[in-house]
């Protein structure tokens, strides 16, 4: 065998390999439900009942910094369960804004922080499928 002959017999090698993996993170995205739907979308996930996607995009707060309260943007494809916490820079919750129902469309969500001292904090939002946290900073 010459070497001409080598080299394309280990770049089909790799072409394998790489179908392999591809192959291999194609079937973990099917049997989790993940899929990629639309550019810019957080994340998305199969709901296996109704089979339709549920897609949570989540807006910076505005205003950002803020002095007494900030607002958050949703958007839900359709309607569910959705929670928005905040927590401190050390990971503990302070204040749960939603914790329930939501409808589908936009969304938004106001969290007054008159008492609590100025700082950064985090704010998650979570749904099916779906976790975001974003740093908002609340001045005096």
């Amino acid at each position: 065998m010459n070497v001409r002959q080598e080299e394309k017999d280990e770049d089909m090698i790799r072409s394998f390999q790489y179908m392999g993996c591809a192959a291999l993170l194609i079937g973990i995205l099917m049997t989790t439900g993940c899929s990629v739907l639309k550019p810019g979308a957080d994340v998305s996930k199969t709901d296996t009942k109704s089979n339709t996607p549920v897609i949570v995009s989540v807006a910076q707060n505005i205003p950002n910094p803020f002095k007494t309260s900030t607002t958050i943007g949703l958007e839900l494809d359709r309607a569910g369960d959705v929670s928005v916490e905040v927590f401190t820079v050390t990971g503990k919750k302070i204040d749960t804004l939603v914790e329930g129902y939501m409808e589908a469309g936009s969304q938004s969500v106001v969290w007054d922080a008159t008492g609590f001292p100025a700082g950064v904090y985090f704010y998650t939002v979570q749904s099916i499928g779906f976790t975001k946290t974003m740093k908002m900073t609340h001045v005096q």
